[in-house]
């Protein structure tokens, strides 16, 4: 390769940029267009890395917050971090905001690529000295909270989707003469240019910062240090947030000082979001017009485009989403600009509630104050039959990529890059309430797939009686489907292209085969059908103790897959024309082959069905899954797991896997179905009054029923249907003491 020119190096100001310092505060701003047309094309975009540093993963680069970092393994050269651009842009200035003055790069070099294999350097350093030095205030100005080192390289001339730096020695290594010490670690990594998929963001200003607010109420939960008042949803601070009494009827009122022609305002909902609210605005403080009416919100930010004139901007809560009022987190408003839409909303009708008859009794709809589940948002064209609202998967279709999903032995969560998955075989004490836990510190691995260029969604497709589909893309192809199950080791994908599949690794410890420890250097790539992994992991229990964890999974393809290694990312062409690829869990290292002659039975329906036996008062459940073979020759079975409340009343013969979870010792079984029997006498609905004990006092049990009362009329029904479900039977034995005691006026 010939040398490289070296683009002109910037600081902020025309002044000593060694010895510049620069002072801000916490809050990293949306980049705004350029006045060269350029703009921002890295931020939020996927992050992949050589090694990391704990849990300082490599997504922490493009996030957006200057206090959180990227950071490579310490005693490390020639360490790495990728950005994923989504399609291909030309660049022209690189931003690197390092860390500290002991982790810049002082050798190092900017590369772009359409593959992530071949590699054109754009850029070279080798007396790097981190740049300028920036001070960041704390929230109130009084200290400096932390320092970075803002990094800049403008004049650039690449081209590419991907662009890496490329670290031979940071500051701590390089002063070494062994080459040893910290690793590199990077705030963030701002690329600007053109192209790519993210969109230029206008120059418009956020004219509700730092803006007066008036609300009906705020909290002042026990570990809060100050009320969580309306002003916290105007001080650009996304973690904080405005949060008001339990009621339907709170408000939030926004001053913005003077009259001015509307254009967008972006509600950030923190938890308590409002399933049924309207926007109004007004010029004098008193008469309010609504301009927006939501009848369906589900707790994502909500964009709202109009064209009006307003001082004043009211969010008039009518239906709280989850029962423990709203919470904001900011109010952003935008003032209309010349080209942007001028047509309003339209405001809808709210529901007027109706009481329909049955038989000899009635029920009610269209209550708007009556609790419910999310309207089902993200889902497939294929859905046409009603969702189960309370499911251990159902987050995915209300929000856009999922909450966590305990299917045990895995824990899942969807994230921009794909479903996130790790074995969850920890379980602690949490220390605020007592609850059992088995959270890890990161996800392990992360199923993904290159085709993704846009926001992509996770969508619900399909479920059986425990198991569910699900499809991640960014438009209506199927470009990742994954099966999950609770109770399988299994996670069945498929690829609407069978050259896009990655598998992403947070922490590595190595590479293994039927044959032992395999050794892949980046940019080798193999044919292989199968790959074992071993993963670090941290568990976040409470207890001072060894939270080191070591999973093993294998990965199962096609002949003739070819698999690349490209740092912390496993990129795949999978072999002999099929788009299929099973991550497992295993328990043990040494079952990466038993699980391999099982790993293609797909599972394509689960189905309960149950019988009982009055004469015995047995009642037995029969757990049966349908598979589709992927590959001949292998075993048309596939492994499940039974939990300790089946396998110990089973007669089901289990194999010698079993895995931890947080629900006890987890059995496998090898097979498509399984069953378990239980006594069942039946229940007695409800206990007489007591007359021969000299413990009961009644007047001790109606005060009971009057506390019971009280806690119902306040937030007794709170957050979703699920929750509500647990509660009626609560309720339902109210009603029958307050009825037994002959107090009438409770139990109405």
């Amino acid at each position: 390769m010939g040398k490289i020119n070296r683009p002109k190096r910037i600081v902020a100001m025309a002044m000593c940029a060694a010895l510049f310092t620069a002072t801000l505060n916490g809050y990293q701003a949306k980049a705004e267009m350029l006045s060269d047309g350029t703009y921002l094309l890295s931020e939020n975009r996927p992050a992949y890395s050589s090694s990391v540093n704990g849990g300082d993963v490599a997504n922490f680069a493009t996030d957006g917050k200057l206090d959180t970092q990227w950071g490579a393994a310490a005693n490390k050269n020639n360490q790495w971090l990728d950005v994923d651009l989504g399609a291909t842009a030309n660049i022209s200035k690189v931003e690197i905001d390092w860390q500290n003055n002991a982790s810049y790069g002082v050798v190092y070099d900017i590369m772009t690529s359409d593959d992530e294999v071949n590699w054109t350097t754009i850029y070279s350093e080798s007396e790097g000295d981190g740049g300028q030095l920036v001070n960041v205030m704390s929230k109130d100005g009084s200290r400096v909270d932390y320092t970075y080192l803002k990094d800049v390289h403008s004049d650039l001339n690449g081209v590419g989707r991907y662009i890496r730096v490329q670290i031979t020695y940071s500051k701590s290594q390089y002063d070494n003469n062994e080459k040893m010490g910290w690793g590199a670690s990077i705030r963030e990594l701002k690329v600007y240019g053109t192209g790519g998929v993210n969109k230029p963001k206008s120059n418009e200003n956020n004219i509700a910062l730092g803006k007066n607010v008036s609300v009906s109420s705020s909290m002042s939960p026990w570990w809060a240090n100050a009320p969580l008042a309306g002003a916290n949803s105007v001080d650009n601070d996304y973690d904080t947030y405005w949060l008001s009494e339990p009621n339907n009827d709170e408000w939030y009122v926004l001053d913005l000082g003077k009259t001015y022609t509307l254009g967008r305002i972006l509600i950030q909902w923190q938890v308590e979001y409002a399933r049924i609210f309207d926007l109004q605005v007004s010029n004098n403080g008193n008469d309010y017009t609504t301009v927006y009416r939501q009848l369906e919100g589900n707790g994502e930010d909500e964009e709202i485009n109009l064209y009006c004139q307003a001082r004043y901007i009211k969010m008039k809560g009518i239906a709280m989403g989850r029962g423990s009022g709203y919470s904001i987190r900011e109010m952003k408003v935008y003032e209309y600009v010349e080209g942007d839409s001028k047509e309003n909303p339209v405001v809808k009708a709210l529901p007027t509630e109706q009481t329909v008859k049955l038989g000899k009794g009635s029920y009610g709809i269209d209550d708007k104050n009556l609790y419910q589940p999310r309207i089902p948002k993200y889902i497939t064209k294929n859905v046409k039959t009603p969702i189960p609202s309370n499911d251990w998967w159902t987050s995915v279709i209300y929000t856009r990529l999922s909450d966590t999903m305990p299917a045990l032995p895995f824990v899942f969560r969807y994230s921009d890059n794909g479903i996130g998955m790790y074995y969850a075989d920890k379980t602690y004490t949490r220390t605020n309430n007592g609850g059992m836990g088995a959270d890890s510190k990161y996800f392990d691995l992360t199923v993904g797939t290159s085709s993704i260029s846009n926001t992509p969604a996770a969508r619900y497709d399909s479920n059986g009686d425990w198991s569910t589909n699900i499809v991640f893309s960014d438009d209506d192809t199927e470009k990742l489907k994954t099966t999950v199950m609770k109770g399988s080791p299994y996670v069945y994908n498929t690829f609407s292209d069978p050259s896009s599949a990655e598998i992403v690794i947070s922490d590595l410890v190595k590479f293994f085969n039927e044959n032992g420890e395999l050794n892949l250097v980046d940019g080798q790539t193999v044919t292989t059908d199968r790959l074992g992994i071993e993963v670090h992991n941290e568990s976040e229990s409470p207890e001072d103790e060894d939270k080191n964890q070591y999973h093993f999974y294998g990965v199962y393809m096609p002949q003739g897959t070819k698999v690349t290694k490209v740092g912390s990312k496993l990129k795949i062409r999978l072999g002999d024309n099929n788009n299929y690829m099973t991550v497992a869990a295993l328990s043990e290292e040494d079952k990466f082959s038993y699980m391999y002659q099982h790993a293609y039975a797909y599972v394509t329906n689960s189905s309960v069905t149950y019988e009982y036996d009055e004469a015995n008062s047995k009642m037995t459940t029969h757990y049966n899954v349908s598979t589709e073979l992927k590959r001949n020759g292998f075993s048309t079975d596939t492994i499940m797991c039974m939990l300790p409340t089946q396998w110990k009343y089973s007669n089901t013969n289990t194999t010698n896997i079993t895995y931890k979870s947080i629900r006890g010792t987890l059995k496998a079984v090898e097979g498509n179905s399984f069953s378990y029997g239980l006594k069942f006498n039946g229940i007695i609905p409800c206990y007489d009054v007591p007359s021969q004990s000299q413990y009961y006092d009644r007047e001790e049990m109606i005060n009971y029923l009057n506390e019971f009362v009280d806690s119902v009329r306040k937030d007794y029904w709170v957050a979703d249907p699920y929750w509500q479900g647990k509660k009626t039977h609560p309720i339902a034995m109210g009603i029958l003491i307050a009825e037994q005691l002959e107090q009438y006026e409770i139990r109405d």
